[in-house]
């Protein structure tokens, strides 16, 4: 499964994996390739000259490098 599971509440989530489970068989293998997203922040330093995204926006824009 790729990049399925982390678009899912993790109750959705828990649902699509316990139908993937049933579906296999004894000697079937599940490799999941998702993404770990680091938790965005308000910058502390340079408040002034970085433009911070209106909210509900994340306040990074979603750049998890800033």
């Amino acid at each position: 499964m790729r990049y399925i599971v982390h678009d899912w509440p993790d109750k959705e989530a828990k649902l699509i994996l316990k139908n993937v489970r049933d579906a296999m068989s004894p000697d079937s293998r599940l490799l999941i390739c998702d993404r770990i997203i680091v938790p965005t922040y308000r910058p502390k330093t340079f408040e002034d000259s970085i433009e911070l995204a209106p909210a509900p926006l994340l306040a990074n824009w979603a750049n998890s490098s800033s």
